[in-house]
């Protein structure tokens, strides 16, 4: 068994411990099953991988799979949000909730909303596809997933997300879930420009 699939086992086994003690010794469980979260501290996924490669060459980009993996995301606020609506409102001794938004992304729209993020033009994308397009061995095509459940306790997901990309690559701030993508590509221009005063100070000192 190997990555996603390898994953994908342990959360099932996971949750039926979860549950087992649940029932076994009489206390209210909840599990919660999160889309891609992104926000302002995003460190690895798809979208940390296609900034840094832009950064490394603004021209081109490549793309693992053939860009048509379907999924789902949340923003790290949403996902805070439902968390904590789940746990005061749900009344099973044992439930799970998918936390996502509301529509779906694929790979490529993601691509395009970095590139146009990151202000830039004109970059090729290329494509590395294995087997029926997925991205590595035991990669997943699709990734949807449906939020019915958690929106019967209350949870308003956020802005759908190919409808808000082009306002959201305008407004920084807004809540939704590809808004960190400006937000990671300002604050690491800030941190070099910051890396780079401090720099020019110690050497200015050492002088």
């Amino acid at each position: 068994m190997i990555r996603d699939q390898d994953k994908a086992v342990k959360r099932i086994a996971c949750e039926r411990m979860v549950h087992a003690y649940a029932k076994l010794y009489g206390f209210r469980a909840v599990a919660l099953r999160y889309a891609n979260v992104v926000g302002p501290r995003l460190r690895h996924g798809v979208i940390w991988d296609l900034i840094n490669k832009l950064k490394k060459n603004p021209h081109e980009l490549e793309i693992l799979g053939d860009g048509k993996q379907v999924r789902s995301y949340i923003y790290i606020d949403d996902a805070v949000e439902a968390t904590l609506l789940a746990w005061k409102k749900a009344t099973d001794a044992y439930a799970a909730y998918n936390v996502a938004a509301e529509d779906w992304i694929t790979v490529d729209e993601v691509a395009d909303l970095v590139i146009e993020a990151m202000g830039l033009a004109n970059v090729k994308k290329t494509y590395k596809p294995v087997l029926h397009g997925i991205g590595w061995p035991g990669d997943v095509k699709k990734i949807a997933l449906r939020i019915d459940k958690i929106k019967q306790l209350g949870f308003k997901p956020p802005t759908k997300l190919k409808r808000s990309s082009k306002t959201n690559s305008k407004k920084p701030n807004q809540r939704n879930p590809l808004g960190a993508l400006t937000r990671i590509n300002h604050r690491d221009n800030r941190l070099r420009r910051s890396k780079a005063i401090q720099g020019a100070g110690l050497q200015a000192g050492v002088g």
